[in-house]
């Protein structure tokens, strides 16, 4: 992964967040005290599923309100696991343009 050339060139720039893939699990390190108000992370996390669901895109074929609205779409879910399922609790798209 490519460290952005915005990050290189700001000599205060930080690394808040990694995560990996392993053990069949996600696993998560973050940076304590970046910000001072805890929503500022709900901020940062919103802007990271923008940008998840910006790299994927899906072609779909479907119809709207009997109107042909198939596609390439931008998309992107939320999934939490509740009692040994994996459940959607949020999903949103958008066609790409």
């Amino acid at each position: 992964m490519k460290i952005q050339d915005a990050a290189k060139a700001d000599p205060q720039a930080r690394k808040i967040l990694r995560i990996w893939l392993g053990g069949g699990g996600q696993h998560m390190s973050f940076k304590i005290g970046v910000w001072d108000d805890p929503a500022a992370w709900g901020v940062m996390l919103a802007d990271l599923a923008r940008h998840v669901a910006n790299s994927y895109t899906a072609v779909v074929e479907k119809t709207v309100k009997g109107k042909n609205a198939s596609g390439a779409y931008n998309s992107a879910s939320v999934w939490v696991k509740q009692d040994g399922k994996w459940v959607t609790v949020a999903h949103s798209e958008a066609k790409a343009r």
